[in-house]
This record gives C-alpha cells, sequence and structure tokens, in this order.
C-alpha cells in the first residue's frame, strides 16, 4: 500500500500545481506579469500565501517551472538514444519531446513566449534555465564520448548549437503558429554545419 501512496501524493501535487499554474498564467497574460502580485495569484487560486509557497517560489518560477522540465526531458532523452547513432541525429531526437509538449499545449507555450518578450526578469530567468540545459546536454554528450568537457570543447558546442538551433525553430514557430513546430526543427538542424 505504501508503493501506491506516494505515487498518487505526487499526482495529486502535480495536479495542483498545474491548477495555480494555469490561473497565474491566465492572469498574467491578461494583465502583464509584473501587474499581478501574489496576493492577486493567492486570490484567484484560493490558497494561502503560504500553501502558494510550498510550490512556487517566486513569480518567475510559476512561467518558467515548465523550463526545467524539458531541460530535463532534453538530457534525459538524450540519454535514451542508441550509442552508435550519429550525435545530430541523437541531439534532433532528443528535442522531440519538448516539441511534442509545445505542439500539444501551443496555446499556453505561445502565451508565455509573449510573456517573455514583455518581461526582462523572465528573460534573465530563461537564460539561467538555458544554461542549465546546456551543461545537461553537455555532460550527456561528454559521457558518450568519453571525454573531458574542458578539454575537449566538441561536446559543448554541440549542445550550444543544438539549443539554438531549437531556439531558432520556437521564434519562427512563435512567429508563424501555423507552421508546424517539428517541420521547422528539422529546417533549423538541416541548417547547422555539420563537423561530427
Amino acid at each position: 500500500m505504501r508503493n501506491h501512496r506516494a505515487p498518487l501524493r505526487e499526482r495529486t501535487r502535480a495536479a495542483i500545481r498545474d491548477q495555480l499554474a494555469d490561473t497565474a498564467l491566465t492572469l498574467f497574460v491578461a494583465r502583464g506579469f509584473d501587474r499581478v502580485t501574489i496576493d492577486d495569484l493567492v486570490a484567484a487560486t484560493g490558497v494561502s500565501r503560504r500553501s502558494f509557497f510550498r510550490y512556487f517560489a517566486s513569480k518567475e518560477d510559476i512561467v518558467l517551472g515548465f523550463m526545467t522540465d524539458l531541460a530535463e526531458s532534453l538530457v534525459h532523452a538524450l540519454a535514451e538514444r542508441p550509442a552508435d547513432e550519429g550525435v545530430w541525429e541523437s541531439l534532433r531526437r532528443a528535442c522531440d519531446p519538448a516539441v511534442a509538449r509545445y505542439a500539444h499545449d501551443a496555446e499556453r507555450m505561445l502565451a508565455l513566449f509573449g510573456l517573455f518578450e514583455q518581461t526582462p526578469s523572465l528573460r534573465a530567468r530563461h537564460a539561467e534555465k538555458h544554461l542549465h540545459c546546456h551543461a545537461g546536454l553537455t555532460g550527456e554528450l561528454a559521457g558518450r564520448l568519453g571525454v573531458d568537457p574542458a578539454e575537449d570543447l566538441r561536446p559543448a558546442v554541440w549542445a550550444g548549437s543544438a539549443l539554438a538551433a531549437l531556439q531558432a525553430a520556437l521564434d519562427a514557430w512563435a512567429a508563424h503558429p501555423q507552421r508546424p513546430i517539428e517541420a521547422l526543427l528539422d529546417e533549423a538542424f538541416a541548417a547547422l554545419p555539420r563537423a561530427a
């Protein structure tokens, strides 16, 4: 019985967190990120300030929480790719879970992009999350090659190139959401110089 309780508790916590994030995002999009206070969020979600801070450390974390999940999914997906697969194919396929999430929840993702553009504090935190993802991908690539990334620059360069391709595809998708994000990502990866 104990084994069943932990997953249920985790699912319940995740559901509450998602519900709070959805409500917050709706307010942020309607009013602007900086015009929504923690008190506004607490009132809209019906939880206490204390409960709210159990789920989120800050307003920025509400918007960027998904970025941590996406970064982890990229690194995990790369680790799951076949060892004998080419680096670029592995990196492109590692983006599939993230791309699927963007495509599945397109309206929400596009709203988040809009918030990033309007809010300097979110852009700064987004850059932090990007660096975290880069470090994770670099470490995974270095492990795959059996090299020290402090001495061999290839893993860091490849990880940075893959993330730049992903960002270019996302920027193009945000500007033209009618275009399939998967096709844009394929186009972005095809534009990368292949030194691997």
